[in-house]
């Protein structure tokens, strides 16, 4: 479970580094703490070395307090005589400046065990006798930890000292301590509960997809509102999904029209080489199965010329051509075709861009959209080719295509007419497509005149060209 992994992993990559940064703002307040403790000694010690100069003699109750107990900071003065006045052993001055001494190393036995029955009394909370409890200064914690600065001072040494803040570093670690425990919990389940959304969400698409691989191309994963990434994955899997139905979908179709075009020719040809034993004229037979022949390997040729159009090899032999030029090449070829077949085809060129192109392809493009043009209108008809800037159109008045239809006649094979009984195999404008398609061309089919709602205009727009050309002008014929 991939998702509740993740999300157990991020909560305990959490915790450990809120874990990391306790530790660091402890270690950090501990520092802080401990320089205001050593800047408090300082300045308590200087307050005191002035006042013992003032006097001009060491006080003989001078520190006589004994226990340092009541005061947050205590002292002690060694004389120069060696006398040592204050609750400290000698060895305290063995070193001037700040250190870090245990209690042991401070204060002599006798006094080490009047601060124990001091304390004693202080946490004894059944005495009655509320004179003999004494107030401790360090919050009810006694450190073994002193911190304790030394230097000269009048005739002799003085020493000023109080504890350190070991005690409440201790504290603030069980504070940190209890507080990581309280959020893990409910880190550790809020991930779990995320955790677990999102892998009931992974698990319904790979369910989807199980579906999908059994042959199933109807099922959708993405809701209907888009939230997170997930959604939008779904969203492209049942693009792809689709798109995979579509090609599933044509490719049956394909299949079926191929078989379908294949079966009448095939069966002319059986007819004719069963009757040519029989038959008195076997050259008209011959020549009708030649010509059948022929048929077959045209649709055989011309799938195979889509098909390797698909591949894109030939963008590499592509080449700037003057979209005008083109055109007026093949104006030129089939003006006289069009007119012997009754129609009159047009040119109009204006602003012609450079593209990068196949010249053979792209009169192939054109002379489709043409032959086309011709088979499927009206004697008198008229068929204009325009060219517009990086825009290429082919144009008639004839009977047009149904709107509904013009996504499926660019497939190979399909044709309107679905009885199949005129001429042609339905792959010219699959061959177009095709072509465009290889020049990073949009193609788009549509009405050649919306108000009459007739003829085709087939328009094909260049969306890279190279540049466009010194507007020649437009040329009409």
């Amino acid at each position: 479970m991939s998702a509740l992994r993740q999300a157990m992993v991020l909560s305990l990559s959490f915790l450990v580094l809120l874990s990391i940064g306790g530790a660091l703002f402890e270690d950090f307040l501990t520092k802080e703490l401990q320089t205001e403790i050593d800047t408090e000694l300082k300045q308590e010690f200087a307050g005191l070395s002035r006042e013992l100069t003032t006097l001009g003699q060491v006080p003989d109750d001078f520190a006589s307090g004994g226990l340092p107990l009541n005061d947050e900071t205590a002292y002690g003065f060694l004389r120069s005589d060696g006398t040592v006045m204050g609750p400290v052993k000698i060895e305290v001055f063995a070193a001037d400046g700040l250190r870090t001494l245990q209690d042991e190393e401070i204060f002599p036995e006798d006094v080490q065990q009047s601060i124990m029955e001091a304390l004693e009394k202080a946490f004894d909370t059944e005495s009655d006798d509320e004179s003999d409890v004494v107030e401790l200064p360090f919050d009810g914690e006694f450190d073994t930890l002193w911190r304790a600065y030394v230097g000269p001072a009048l005739d002799g040494q003085l020493v000023v000292f109080s504890p350190t803040v070991g005690g409440l570093v201790a504290e603030l670690s069980t504070v940190i301590l209890i507080a990581l425990v309280l959020i893990s919990i409910p880190t550790m389940a809020v991930g779990v509960v995320f955790g677990l959304r999102a892998q009931r969400r992974l698990d319904r698409i790979g369910q989807g997809y199980e579906r999908i691989a059994d042959g199933d191309l109807t099922v959708r994963l993405a809701p209907k509102v888009v939230k997170d990434d997930l959604d939008l994955l779904t969203q492209r899997i049942d693009g792809a999904t689709e798109r995979l139905q579509t090609t599933l979908r044509q490719m049956s179709e394909f299949s079926a029209n191929i078989a379908h075009d294949l079966r009448t020719p095939l069966t002319r040809l059986r007819i004719h080489l069963d009757q040519a034993n029989e038959a008195n004229d076997l050259a008209a037979h011959l020549n009708s199965s030649i010509s059948q022949t022929d048929n077959i390997i045209a649709i055989f040729d011309a799938i195979q010329r889509i098909a390797r159009l698909k591949t894109g090899e030939r963008r590499a032999k592509f080449k700037a051509l003057d979209l005008g030029n083109v055109a007026s090449q093949v104006h030129d070829i089939y003006e006289a075709v069009a007119e012997d077949e009754g129609r009159t085809l047009i040119c109009n060129v204006s602003n012609p861009v450079i593209v990068d192109g196949d010249i053979n392809l792209l009169i192939q493009l054109l002379s489709n959209l043409i032959e086309n043009a011709i088979r499927h209108t009206e004697v008198g008809a008229t068929i204009t080719l325009s060219v517009r800037g990086r825009w290429l159109s082919v144009s008639d008045d004839g009977p047009g295509i149904p709107e509904e239809e013009c996504e499926k006649v660019l497939e190979p094979l399909y044709r309107l007419d679905h009885s199949r009984n005129t001429p042609g195999a339905g792959l010219g404008l699959s061959l177009v497509k095709v072509i465009a398609d290889l020049h990073e061309a949009n193609m788009t089919l549509s009405k050649a005149d919306t108000n009459q709602q007739k003829g085709l205009l087939v328009k094909i727009e260049f969306r890279n060209p190279s540049s466009t050309l010194a507007s020649p002008g437009a040329v009409s014929d």
